[in-house]
């Protein structure tokens, strides 16, 4: 069992990397990478509430607010970025999702 906690949690260590590496460069992506990440994250929180997941709702509210910050001070389509935070977090509880009964056939959601 102990592969799929350690995949995610080198995940969310990564995706936090890239945000922050993509910022850090004035990458004109870096808000829609944001976005995407913000998904990410509250997607784990969610999923993972019964363990560690909400250990992760202030990163993920960290990244919230730096992204909403970042569109207001760009003048970025807030509307378009929350719909890909919605595509990322969906597209993540998916993946969980059957990561889990692929490595465990017998689970029950």
């Amino acid at each position: 069992m102990w592969p799929l906690p350690g995949l995610y949690f080198v995940e969310l260590a990564s995706l936090g990397m890239v945000t922050a590496f993509t910022f850090v460069r004035s990458d004109p992506r870096a808000s829609l990478i944001t976005w995407g990440v913000v998904g990410i994250f509250c997607a784990f929180s969610i999923v993972g509430a019964l363990s560690v997941g909400f250990f992760y709702l202030p990163v993920a509210f960290i990244f919230g607010v730096t992204a909403i910050i970042s569109d207001i001070r760009n003048k970025q389509p807030v509307a378009v970025h929350i719909g890909v935070c919605l595509i990322a977090g969906i597209a993540q509880a998916v993946l969980m999702f059957a990561v889990i009964r692929l490595l465990y056939p017998s689970a029950v959601f």
